[in-house]
């Protein structure tokens, strides 16, 4: 059974007879098998999520924590920490589940599904607009006060849950027909709806909007590559902070890359016939598996890039066997004597 709508045309060439197949692209269809994350995202999501939890701690710790920079990077660990969990439980609802359907679900399925999409975007834009806005302050070398530094991130935050929230708002959950195979799982059949036409003209303003951060993320790598030339050129040996922020920049920035040939594939290479459909379905789920490498590499990139995480890191462990060693020397130690038939000890 295709999972594409199929309408049949009949062509006449020469003096043959034959049926042309033309499948309509379901997008509610493909996202399920897309979100049907690969063995490789599966195991970067395990991965990843236990290394975030390890990168959260040092972020938190106070000699990090009062630091701009690594108040963003808590903000981005945390939006890691939530991608990573939301392929975790997409995946292990599908696998509870056991059906080869992929609309029919549970009432609180459909409710994991939205909570799941609909934070997954929001952290997903909030990472990247507070990533750029490092790289702008970096570029200008501004210097913004406390308050106003957190009402920029809380205002980027604020709106970028406004919008997801506003959209998914738009979906339903209806009561779903049975397909017909038994699933695992007995359950009362449920599915999302939504408006067609709201989709296809929210999808191309998403697709319009796409193109703002892709455009300065480019422009703001290049001036920051320019201006680590420089530094390293006057041997100052500020360059720290510059290498750091670019990087970061350059993660980002590889994400818009895999996005944006996700979007040109859509709206240039997308055509009604079921391989080229196929193609682009697997497509999505590389750059899914992609991003959620790209994302593995954060914490990485403090570590190799930063200086004072790197410090933060070696006191916890230099902590950590401290108290190890203090805990074995307080075990009160235990002497045996032995008395001897003629009361001596020994």
């Amino acid at each position: 059974m295709s999972r594409f709508k199929t309408k049949i045309f009949t062509t006449t060439q020469a003096y043959d007879d034959y049926e042309l197949e033309v499948f309509e692209y379901d997008r509610e269809d493909a996202e399920y098998f897309v979100r049907q994350a690969s063995v490789v995202d599966i195991g970067f999501s395990v991965f990843g999520f236990f290394l975030n939890i390890f990168h959260f701690l040092i972020l938190t710790r106070k000699s990090l924590r009062t630091q701009f920079i690594f108040q963003v990077l808590v903000i981005i660990c945390l939006s890691d920490l939530i991608l990573f969990s939301g392929t975790l439980i997409w995946n292990y609802l599908d696998y509870i589940v056991g059906s080869v359907c992929n609309k029919p679900r549970p009432y609180s399925h459909q409710i994991w599904r939205l909570v799941i999409m609909s934070s997954q975007y929001t952290v997903k834009n909030l990472s990247s607009l507070l990533v750029l806005l490092l790289s702008g302050l970096q570029i200008f070398s501004l210097e913004i006060k406390f308050p106003i530094k957190d009402l920029i991130v809380f205002g980027i935050a604020g709106l970028c849950t406004a919008w997801q929230v506003w959209y998914f708002n738009h979906y339903t959950i209806i009561t779903a027909k049975d397909c017909g195979i038994e699933p695992n799982l007995k359950f009362k059949s449920y599915e999302l709806s939504i408006d067609f036409d709201f989709l296809a003209d929210q999808k191309l303003i998403h697709d319009c909007m796409k193109s703002v951060p892709f455009l300065l993320y480019n422009i703001s790598f290049a001036i920051q590559f320019v201006q680590l030339r420089k530094v390293i050129r006057k041997k100052s040996g500020e360059n720290d902070q510059i290498i750091f922020v670019l990087m970061l920049t350059f993660s980002f920035l590889l994400s818009e890359y895999i996005d944006a040939s996700v979007i040109l594939f859509d709206h240039a290479l997308l055509k009604p016939y079921y391989l080229i459909q196929e193609y682009f379905i697997r497509l999505r789920i590389v750059a899914n598996t992609l991003t959620t490498m790209n994302c593995v590499t954060h914490c990485f990139i403090c570590m190799l890039m930063s200086s004072d995480y790197m410090d933060t890191v070696r006191k916890c462990l230099r902590r950590e066997k401290k108290e190890k060693i203090n805990a074995k020397k307080n075990v009160p130690s235990v002497t045996l004597t032995i008395e001897s038939s003629h009361g001596d000890v020994a």
